[in-house]
Order: structure tokens, then C-alpha cells, then sequence
């Protein structure tokens, strides 16, 4: 079952600088095209940092697979660098105390492939590690950084997923 809500972007309203709850986010909206399934996806906007999360729901003691697709919106007669990519899903209480991190994993600068309708978009796929006790939810985040170069492409972002993941032990 996926955890994220909403991760296609397909419901709520198409707004260039809002995001569907229970989607949060800066600098950063939903477009509507061709994405990589349906016709809407998310997008994290040129310049500043920019960035979307989402909290979820999850227990102590679970494990998960991070998974999103994503493009640079780069003209491929003009071709520009995708920023890098910071992807962190972090662990708290029911008091929002923080208690460890599950995930912090990069995708280097100019690393994704450039969104065009003929072109695959890049599948990312990450492994958390098992949340500790007292965890009740973990939130979500990709966050573009800030540009090495004056003008980086949007990052187009769709069908975010966060599901359970069985660690298996060779000692069962």
C-alpha cells in the first residue's frame, strides 16, 4: 500500500504555485501534460530552492521503498542541467519529535534525463531504514537545491510512492 497521498498529482486542483493537499511545498505546483503516467505532475520551479513534502502515517519497526519518476523540463534543442536533488524521509512521535532519519540520498546535478514525450523519465528507487520505536510517521521530502548555474531546469516530479518493505534476514 502506498503511503504518499496524491503521489500522481492527478487530484486537486492544477495551480503553478500550490500543491494538492496533503502535498506541502515552495516554489513548486502541479502542471498538467504528458507526465510520466496520467496528465498531471508535480514540479519544482527554477532558482531558489524549491521543494515538496508530504507527512505519512507509518509504524515502529517498518521499512520502505522510496520510489518517484523525474525529468529535467529542458528543450532538448537547448538543453538544460537538472539542479541536484536532495531526497530525505525522516521519523517522529505523535509529539512531532524528531527520532532518526530513514533516508538521505542525492541525485547528483545534471544526473536526470531530459523530459521530452518521446524520452523516459528517470525512476528513482531508494530503501529506508527500519523506523525505531515510537515512530508514528515520517515525512517526506524532495527538495531541489539551490542552482550551481544561474539557470537549471524545473524538475518534474510524478508518481511519488512510499510502500512497506520487507527486510529479509539470512539468520530466519
Amino acid at each position: 500500500m502506498n503511503r504518499i497521498v496524491n503521489g500522481s498529482f492527478e487530484e486537486g486542483v492544477v495551480a503553478p504555485d500550490s500543491l494538492p493537499s496533503p502535498w506541502l511545498g515552495v516554489r513548486s505546483g502541479v502542471y498538467e501534460g504528458i507526465g510520466h503516467t496520467g496528465k498531471r505532475f508535480g514540479i519544482l520551479g527554477t532558482g531558489d530552492n524549491s521543494f515538496i513534502c508530504q507527512y505519512v502515517d507509518v509504524n515502529a519497526g517498518e521499512s520502505f521503498e522510496f520510489k518517484a519518476s523525474m525529468a529535467a523540463d529542458s528543450n532538448p534543442s537547448e538543453p538544460r542541467p537538472s539542479a541536484t536533488i536532495y531526497i530525505l524521509i525522516s521519523y517522529y512521535n505523535d509529539s512531532f519529535e524528531f527520532l532518526g532519519y530513514g533516508l538521505k540520498t542525492f541525485i547528483a546535478y545534471d544526473n536526470l534525463t531530459s523530459y521530452s514525450p518521446s524520452k523516459t523519465w528517470s525512476q528513482i528507487y531508494a530503501v529506508t531504514t527500519t523506523a525505531p520505536p515510537g515512530t508514528t510517521k515520517a515525512l517526506v521530502l524532495i527538495n531541489k537545491l539551490a542552482p550551481i548555474e544561474y539557470f537549471e531546469a524545473p524538475i518534474l516530479i510524478d508518481d511519488v510512492m512510499l510502500t512497506t518493505y520487507q527486510i529479509y534476514n539470512s539468520e530466519n
